[in-house]
């Protein structure tokens, strides 16, 4: 008996898509472009938070293309690879890495009288909440998320809430500052198969540029809930998510870049109140000035996911605030420099839905949730080409008083490039 895989057939049927409807078209009109990225990060880490050595160096890796047919088909992927310890094998031997397709999608634009239509089909993630590359590719702006959540983990990252898996997409836009959209996708978590419908609305003019989008997952698993067997399929639950980013020009050297989203708000039915796990929500709040020509302030006060706070070079801990300074204005010839600082003291493992558990009583289960980083964090970004080299050096001062035998030290380096 053949098994039905709904996977493998998403996969069959987004391939067969980009193929049938790349056939006819003109290639004489073909534009490519792309953008890459790697970066190592050298890790000093105490042996009491690590079993097997103290020093690591991890690195994230990214590719991507685009491939744009006659201004009537978009055609986009992405990659990324991740080998986990580079010292623990050397360059020249084999490395566990983790790979990952980020992105494969397709993308039909057509333009009619008073609007502009996109219709997309794609596996991996796909302009997720919480990412600014949604407002990037229909407005033509230059990024504006925080510096302080960087990686390098894509151009897409990181995200409040995924659009991904396999899925599909509408956007239409009346106009070079609004769009609007509806996407649906699926995914598999924990035996279960989630089903998620979201809107989606962002403008972006001189003063405002913001990007919101809300929807619902509907966890299907089998009939085998609360004991009775007998249904084809259960619902488990209903969870609802949404994801806002807003950047605010107040003036010409002042801005507010706004980000809060929550990613899972679980109803389970009879009675029970909804369900907000401690990891589930996040915001941002980052006010940024200019002084004088090149020199910027921000100021960040933040509470940011597990995921989001190991996928940053800058982040230490999950509810904090962090102060940067950098300067853009040292030239050297054709090179551009900017340097600057993070200062920042944040929990590691406390935030706001559970912040009743915070204790000044010195037990060792409350001194573990009150655990405070105390970080500097001094960086330097390099034009190179048409890209960027990005250095940084963190150090975490709170190892000192600790009890921890060594210091807590990172040296990133890293480099960026559009082509």
């Amino acid at each position: 008996m053949k098994h039905f895989s709904l996977n493998s057939t998403l996969t069959s049927i987004t391939i067969k898509m980009l193929v049938v409807i790349m056939f006819p078209i003109n290639l004489s009109a073909t534009s490519f472009s792309g953008y890459a990225g790697i970066a190592g990060n050298l890790t000093n880490e105490p042996l009491s938070t690590r079993e097997d050595t103290d020093v690591r160096l991890p690195m994230d890796s990214f590719l991507t293309g685009q491939l744009e047919f006659s201004n009537f088909l978009i055609v986009r992927g992405e990659i990324s690879f991740r080998p986990e310890n580079v010292l623990k094998t050397g360059l020249l031997s084999y490395t566990d890495t983790y790979f990952r397709i980020n992105e494969l999608s397709g993308t039909i634009r057509v333009n009619t009288d008073y609007f502009t239509h996109y219709l997309a089909l794609f596996m991996g993630r796909y302009e997720s909440i919480g990412s600014d590359i949604f407002i990037q590719r229909h407005f033509g702006i230059k990024p504006f998320n925080s510096k302080l959540t960087e990686n390098w983990r894509g151009t897409a990252e990181p995200v409040i809430y995924p659009f991904e898996k396999y899925g599909l997409s509408y956007v239409a836009q009346p106009s070079t500052n609004f769009a609007s959209g509806v996407y649906f996708y699926s995914y598999d978590k924990d035996d279960s198969r989630v089903i998620n419908a979201d809107l989606r609305f962002a403008l972006s003019t001189y003063i405002v540029k913001t990007d919101f989008a809300f929807g619902v997952g509907v966890p299907f698993g089998d009939g085998n809930v609360g004991g009775n067997d007998q249904a084809v399929f259960a619902i488990h639950s209903i969870d609802l998510h949404y994801g806002l980013s807003s950047l605010i020009t107040l003036g010409e050297r002042s801005e507010l870049f706004l980000q809060n989203g929550i990613t899972k708000l679980s109803f389970t039915g009879k009675g029970n109140p909804p369900e907000l796990d401690d990891d589930n929500l996040s915001f941002l709040i980052e006010p940024r000035f200019l002084v004088g020509d090149n020199s910027r302030f921000t100021l960040s006060l933040f509470q940011i996911t597990k995921d989001c706070k190991d996928e940053s070079f800058f982040l230490h801990g999950l509810l904090g605030v962090d102060l940067m300074y950098s300067n853009s204005g040292i030239i050297f010839g054709n090179i551009d420099i900017e340097s600057g600082a993070h200062l920042s003291a944040a929990l590691e493992k406390q935030n706001l839905p559970f912040f009743d558990d915070f204790s000044v009583s010195e037990l060792e289960e409350n001194r573990e949730n009150r655990r405070t980083a105390f970080a500097l964090c001094p960086f330097m970004n390099i034009s190179a080409g048409k890209g960027v080299i990005k250095t940084a050096f963190s150090f975490d001062v709170s190892t000192v008083y600790k009890g921890t035998p060594d210091l807590y030290t990172s040296f990133l380096l890293g480099y960026k490039t559009a082509f």
